[in-house]
Parts: structure tokens; sequence; C-alpha cells
């Protein structure tokens, strides 16, 4: 397994949801910054990554079943991966 980053990053499609509210609201005190990409935003955290945070944050639930599959079996592939391309600055 190999980190993509090496902060905590939440990746929110829908914006109407307690996921997002959760992302950009929840623990206010910890640094982040709020990218919109074409499906949400994607939420950058100054934490260093965990599966638990990714859970209490609200991260792509898809994103987050694949990327604990990877873990799991050890497998030598990038997780916590989000496409900056899709994003806008």
């Amino acid at each position: 397994m190999k980190l993509a980053h090496d902060k905590l990053v939440v990746d929110v499609d829908d914006l109407e949801s307690l996921d997002y509210c959760k992302a950009v609201y929840q623990y206010s005190y910890i640094p982040r910054r709020v990218v919109k990409t074409n499906r949400g935003v994607h939420v950058y955290f100054d934490l260093p990554h965990s599966f638990v945070l990714r859970v209490i944050f609200g991260d792509d639930k898809d994103r987050l079943r694949r990327d604990m599959l990877i873990a799991e079996k050890k497998a030598d592939l990038h997780i916590n991966v989000v496409f900056n391309t899709t994003e806008w600055y």
C-alpha cells in the first residue's frame, strides 16, 4: 500500500448531504482546504492519512471500500487517491 497524498483527503460528491457538512464543518478548528470538482468537492485536511478519519469526515464510500481492500491485501497500489484534474481552482 502506498499513499497518493501524505495528508488526509476526503472526496464528497453530494453537496447536499450530511457527508458534505461533516467534511467541511465538523471539527472546524482543524485546518482544511476545500476545492470544488466536477462532481462535488475534495477536502484537504492538515492531518495524516487515517481510515478512521476518512469515515468520520464522510469520504466517498466506494473510494473508502476500495482503499481498505487494497490495504487488507497489502497490495502495491496507491490509496487516498483523488484526481486533481477535476478540481477547479
